[in-house]
């Protein structure tokens, strides 16, 4: 019986896009605005419903111990959107007293920022058996 000659498979993946596919034209007639400089900045953040409302949820949790964790590709607006939120959250909360550092309590947030691992203290033990 004959073998076949072994052939590569081509790889299946997606079709290429023409540039019919991918172009969107629209009527600049059907704007009220000559140049997008007219136009009053936005206030709200445009995103995903879900991850917005998660966001507005977690800044509103007034306890401590709380963290808000983002996960997403870099550069798509995760810090700058939970920082919108923190700033408005923070504008409508009372300016807090002035603190006054003592050193004892310097030294604390000192320690709290660099902490220290103390070192073991090394010691020769004795074999078993051996006086010593």
């Amino acid at each position: 019986m004959p073998k076949r000659p072994v052939t590569a498979k081509k790889a299946s993946g997606p079709e290429p896009l023409s540039a019919a596919d991918v172009y969107r034209s629209c009527d600049p007639a059907g704007f009220t605005f000559a140049t997008t400089a007219e136009l009053e900045p936005l206030t709200e953040i445009i995103g995903q419903k879900r991850a917005v409302g998660a966001v507005d949820f977690g800044v509103g949790i007034k306890s401590q111990g709380y963290n808000i964790y983002a996960l997403g590709v870099p550069g798509t607006g995760k810090s700058r959107t939970i920082m919108e939120f923190l700033r408005r959250e923070a504008a409508t909360l009372p300016t807090p007293p002035p603190m006054e550092l003592r050193p004892q309590l310097r030294r604390a947030a000192q320690a709290q920022r660099h902490p220290h691992a103390p070192r073991p203290r090394l010691r020769v033990s004795r074999r078993h058996g051996e006086d010593g």
